[in-house]
């Protein structure tokens, strides 16, 4: 062996003399690799090169000081000996080992604060969250006491996908650029457009390979860092029409023709828009979002086959299946058939799941139902129609503790709605709240929800609640369906009739028994 010439951070996080001759270093602790993630979201391989890649990619930009200070401490200084950045790397690790989470809160512990209602076919699980992914399953922790306990006093439950509902929301893109494919998922990470359009994500969670543009539904390149932006941006995209190419530029245009990308294979940094014979030249610093020909790709589908993984980074997934689990890597397989292996372990990859939604067929979604009658009662107030899986202004469903659910109604007072009904045995079930306002002058807002039933040529109650915005709550409809051959739910206002009173009645369903 030759003189020691450098450390390496190795296994159980001690400092280790190295040779001039070593290889690469690499990150091989577990517990380094957590704490580099804190900062930057630095993947979880059993062995990743420490390189000047790695930091730029995976670093956040709002910490310069943490890259220059890595940079400087372990591929160069260390390897130098050089005691001014041996002291700043070590002081750096234990800064991030005793003050996990301070830089970004919430960051560190992941979902593993978030406790949300499970809905399944077999009903609700309240205040559950989610600590594991596995083959055609999702494990969640709750305080229930009809589950069995594991050994830190909580207890677990096992749902087989295929039978999940919900739990969680998605946040919408925020904080990071994302690519739209064409069976609707988002994968967002730091984007590089390639020759002919494809384009490269650098995703904190997945490996991803290549996407062809032949995938790719939309680009969105400016983050709205809030989730009412996202929500006008949405708007935006999804009424994309025509046979063309929508362009949104930072300047606030909408600009349609067809998007030609350079022919090269460096990463591209403009490309020219074709319309009615002439061309413009754009960079992709002016420009916010683009969507292909909307007429060509079709609609994006309203119900699915397998499920859907709402992630922490702003990722949405619709998953054909997921494989692996159980402390091991996972890869999920698109709905687009895109293959996407984690860079993180399943325990690890559950942390920064925000949602998972499934679509088991034997479910019946009242979106899905044409209703037998809809009326908008109030003559005070301009006609609201049936929101199904949108709200009553057209946008996504949003929890206000959630984020964005995929699938439920939308009524304002005062209306009703019915649905016919072949006396089979079910359940009627969902979770009503109020929806959020719109604006600030409809912070206020209250209702009265009913669902009544007809059997046996008689209509009854079989649940009511009210609800106020000044007293945030959700309400849990579970209703026996047996021999009932009609099922109307009301929405009326409970004190004034504002423009307020409109409730969301997510994962509206029909179980069977």
């Amino acid at each position: 062996m030759g003189r020691a010439a450098g450390w390496i951070i190795s296994p159980g996080a001690r400092l280790t003399a190295v040779t001039a001759s070593a290889t690469p270093q690499v990150l091989k602790s577990t517990r380094v690799q957590t704490c580099a993630r804190r900062l930057g979201h630095l993947p979880d391989l059993p062995t990743y090169p420490f390189n000047q890649t790695v930091l730029r990619m995976h670093l956040p930009r709002r910490f310069p000081f943490v890259r220059r200070a890595l940079r400087r401490g372990v591929p160069s200084g260390l390897a130098r000996r050089d005691g001014i950045s041996l002291l700043l790397t070590v002081l750096l690790w234990l800064l991030v080992w005793l003050v996990p989470g301070c830089l970004e809160p919430g960051l560190a512990q992941g979902i593993g604060a978030a406790e949300h209602v499970v809905h399944w076919q077999q009903g609700f699980i309240e205040s559950a969250r989610i600590v594991g992914l596995e083959e055609g399953a999702a494990v969640f922790r709750t305080s229930s006491q009809d589950t069995q306990r594991d050994p830190s006093g909580q207890t677990e439950r096992r749902i087989p996908l295929d039978a999940l509902v919900g739990w969680g929301g998605w946040t919408g893109l925020q904080r990071q650029a994302a690519v739209w494919l064409i069976d609707g998922s988002w994968v967002c990470g730091e984007l590089t457009i390639t020759s002919g359009g494809d384009v490269q994500v650098a995703s904190d969670w997945f490996d991803c390979p290549t996407i062809p543009v032949g995938l790719v539904r939309g680009i969105v390149f400016k983050p709205p860092y809030s989730l009412q932006n996202w929500l006008a941006r949405w708007k935006d995209l999804a009424r994309a029409t025509g046979d063309t190419d929508a362009v949104w530029t930072t300047k606030g245009e909408t600009l349609r023709g067809i998007v030609r990308w350079p022919a090269q294979e460096s990463a591209l940094r403009m490309f020219a828009l074709e319309s009615q014979g002439q061309s413009a030249e754009l960079l992709l610093t002016e420009v916010e979002a683009i969507v292909y020909a909307p007429k060509l790709l079709g609609p994006v589908p309203r119900k699915r086959h397998g499920f859907s993984l709402a992630l922490s980074d702003g990722s949405l997934l619709h998953c054909k299946t997921l494989q692996g689990g159980s402390g091991r890597n996972v890869q999920v397989v698109l709905d687009c058939g895109m293959e996407l292996p984690s860079w993180v372990n399943a325990a690890q990859l559950a942390r920064q799941v925000r949602g998972v939604f499934g679509y088991p067929p034997q479910v019946v979604w009242l979106s899905d139902l044409s209703p037998a009658d809809y009326k908008f009662l109030s003559e005070r107030s301009p006609r609201w129609d049936l929101g199904r899986d949108l709200d009553v202004y057209g946008r996504p469903l949003v929890a206000p503790d959630r984020g964005i659910v995929p699938t439920g109604l939308a009524m304002h007072a005062a209306s009703r709605v019915a649905y016919r009904h072949d006396g089979r045995p079910a359940r009627l079930r969902g979770e009503v709240l109020m929806a959020p306002p719109q604006s600030a002058d409809q912070q206020l807002g209250s209702v009265v929800v009913q669902v009544l039933v007809a059997q046996q040529g008689r209509l009854r109650q079989a649940d009511a609640v009210q609800l106020r915005r000044t007293q945030p709550a959700t309400h849990l409809v579970d209703v026996d369906l047996s021999g009932v051959q009609l099922i109307v739910i009301v929405v009326d206002q409970w004190d004034y009739e504002q423009l307020g009173d409109h409730v969301a009645w997510l994962h509206a369903r029909i179980d069977p028994p």
